[in-house]
């Protein structure tokens, strides 16, 4: 205060409010004096809205001057903590969350006056469309500070994945407050893809190969012929890509057999330990090559109903089928036989052809080693048929010898 004389400058404090009031200054300035007299207080909660006056008195004014301040008493929050809401109420530096499901998040300030403004943040072009909800109650550790919760509910994508959510504390537009914590998206992958060899050979050891991308947390990968789990004959490789998520390379060991041609081969990528139920997959089905396998069957050969000799039938099963087939009687060409008759080679389905030989009126001397040979592009397979012929018209087997590729035959 200017003034001159020096003014007598006078605080009056309220007796709840700690003070401690300094001596008055004056200093002379000109032809004036400057006059101050500080006090110093240590306000509390309890005196929020205690009026602090200030009176200069100068035997040159008729009534004191008068100058007064409301006490403002802010009081910080203690901690600010962001969790999934229901969950631990405490620190949380990553917040794990679902694809697609709609998950709850809560942010809340403990122990400020007044109560503070909190409002959530997300990064710039996040897919994330909150819901929010806002509350404040008396705080638990002092009735007379404020616990301000905010909750949003949220839809987050795998693109989230890394992102971070942050809440602010505010009072009077400055921050006081402030918590983050990373988004962590569990989702599958985006595909399986498998990748096999063009050919499949019945017997010869195979790699297979399934990759899965930016799966979270790492998957797992299963591998299945039919209903055969085949997954202890695999390895999994994960890597982190750039999205911060997992890729997984699967290796398949596996012998092919036979019986596995036009199996499906599933790869299917899970993760147990999450709440994601349904597996990412991919399949195809097997297409296996093998030799043909020979077998030789026999029936009565019947004109109008009187039996007049037999039809012995060479069956094949290989991939790909059998084209061609060779008849044999004692190792020699049936050509010069007048009562056997050779059928061309018929497909029956995608692997199994036949040919037939018929054998008309046959007597002893008819009797011999019938050998069936079936030819493929993958290789040859062939069976052999001992018979003996009675007179009249009576057939018996005396014995079956099976080569290479052959099963054994059925007679009669």
């Amino acid at each position: 205060m200017w003034a001159r004389p020096p003014a007598i400058l006078k605080w009056r404090i309220p007796e709840c409010v700690p003070a401690v009031v300094q001596d008055q200054s004056d200093v002379i300035q000109g032809n004036f004096y400057i006059s101050r007299k500080t006090v110093t207080i240590t306000p509390s909660r309890d005196n929020h809205g205690k009026i602090l006056s200030c009176t200069a008195s100068h035997p040159e004014l008729e009534k004191e001057l008068n100058c007064s301040v409301v006490l403002k008493v802010q009081v910080w929050p203690m901690n600010v903590l962001l969790f999934t809401t229901g969950g631990n109420q405490s620190h949380s530096t990553d917040i794990y969350v679902q694809e697609d499901s709609p998950t709850s998040i809560t942010c809340k300030a403990i122990g400020s006056f007044p109560a503070v403004d909190l409002p959530v943040s997300f990064p710039y072009g996040s897919d994330i469309i909150p819901i929010t909800n806002s509350s404040k109650t008396s705080s638990l550790f002092d009735e007379k500070l404020f616990d301000t919760d905010t909750t949003i509910k949220i839809y987050p994508k795998k693109t989230d994945h890394g992102k971070y959510i942050r809440c602010y504390a505010f009072m009077d537009s400055e921050v006081v407050g402030l918590e983050s914590a990373k988004l962590m998206v569990y989702a599958l992958p985006d595909e399986a893809n498998i990748n096999i060899p063009e050919d499949l050979h019945d017997g010869m050891d195979t790699n297979v190969t399934c990759r899965t991308s930016n799966g979270y947390p790492a998957p797992l990968t299963h591998w299945y012929i039919g209903s055969r789990n085949l997954t202890d004959n695999s390895s999994l490789k994960s890597s982190l890509n750039s999205a911060n998520r997992y890729d997984t390379l699967s290796t398949l060991i596996f012998v092919p057999r036979k019986f596995d041609h036009g199996k499906r081969l599933l790869c299917q990528a899970v993760q147990p330990e999450t709440t994601l139920g349904r597996p990412v997959n991919d399949s195809m089905v097997l297409n296996i090559s093998y030799g043909p396998i020979v077998s030789i069957t026999s029936r009565r050969l019947t004109v109008r109903g009187v039996h007049t000799g037999f039809v012995l039938k060479c069956t094949s099963d290989g991939n790909p089928p059998a084209f061609t087939f060779k008849w044999l009687c004692n190792g020699k060409d049936l050509s010069s036989r007048r009562n056997m008759t050779l059928y061309k080679t018929v497909a029956q389905d995608e692997t199994v052809t036949s040919s037939e030989l018929a054998i008309e009126y046959p007597f002893s001397e008819d009797s011999c080693d019938f050998k069936c040979i079936a030819n493929s592009t993958y290789g040859s397979g062939t069976t052999v048929l001992n018979s003996i012929f009675y007179d009249p018209l009576v057939i018996g087997i005396k014995t079956t010898v099976l080569h290479l590729g052959s099963q054994d035959c059925e007679n009669e």
